[in-house]
């Protein structure tokens, strides 16, 4: 255990895993520990979440464990795993977050790798101006001529730059639609499974546990509350429903609980 710690380490194993995933701007400031929330959620944990879910109830579920322990997934640590990603998912959905403004090097960075990211497809470049009408850059010339330039002045950007200001956050009072809070949910839990994780669902004849990670993501749905909807413990057709109208939709917010 840490210092302070109330969890055996041990336990966080999967939270320690998806940490570095989930606050990519701490790799932006040289020096900063993208475990440095660790505390942050055992705090909560024990003030809030410990409260307000059985872990007993969870252990006991008639589905959960069973396609945890198919899938080579310990069952204790992923209930922590569990509490993390859900409360993460209220800060970042529930009032009270803020939005972080880019500085200019930041946004310098994006176009690079936009250019970067789609090499191939770069036939043009669209400047829109708010309520006017856009401007297009499509001569390639130009725009490696403006990929080059970017790429050789954001080598040159030290610190005391003002290319380099301190970025800000504006703070608003809205909050996400709870069909958006589960489709976060969902989607942050099916990235963790997939690609954190690894985790490889498999099917075993004659077994009647399914292995099928969007079913388990629906069923924990249910069990967190984020939906009453008893389908989602029957069928994964319910949450592919839900997620399908956010297919393009995105949450670009600071975190309230976790703020990076």
């Amino acid at each position: 255990m840490t210092e302070n710690s109330t969890i055996d380490n041990a336990l966080l194993e999967y939270v320690y895993e998806v940490m570095p995933n989930f606050f990519p701007y701490k790799y932006y400031d040289e020096g900063s520990d993208p475990y440095s929330h660790i505390g942050t959620f055992e705090t909560r944990y024990n003030r809030v979440l410990k409260a307000k879910f059985d872990q007993t109830k969870f252990e006991k579920d008639e589905n959960i464990p069973a396609t945890l322990i198919g899938l080579g997934l310990d069952v204790e640590k992923f209930w922590y795993l569990l509490l993390f990603i859900y409360d993460y998912t209220c800060g970042m959905c529930d009032k009270g977050g803020g939005r972080r403004i880019d500085n200019p090097e930041d946004q310098l960075i994006k176009f690079i790798k936009a250019i970067e990211d789609n090499r191939q497809e770069n036939e043009a470049i669209s400047i829109k101006v708010v309520g006017k009408q856009s401007t297009t850059i499509d001569n390639t010339v130009v725009i490696n001529l403006l990929y080059d330039f970017c790429k050789d002045e954001v080598s040159k950007i030290d610190n005391g730059s003002k290319l380099r200001s301190p970025r800000r956050i504006i703070f608003d009072s809205t909050d996400e639609r709870d069909s958006a809070h589960l489709w976060f949910f969902a989607n942050k839990f099916l990235y963790v499974l997939d690609v954190v994780l690894n985790v490889k669902g498999k099917t075993k004849k004659g077994s009647s546990v399914s292995y099928n990670k969007k079913l388990l993501v629906s069923r924990l749905i249910y069990f967190i509350g984020l939906s009453c909807n008893k389908e989602l413990l029957h069928s994964d057709d319910t949450l592919k429903g839900y997620m399908k109208p956010y297919k393009e939709y995105s949450i670009n917010k600071i975190n309230q609980y976790y703020v990076w």
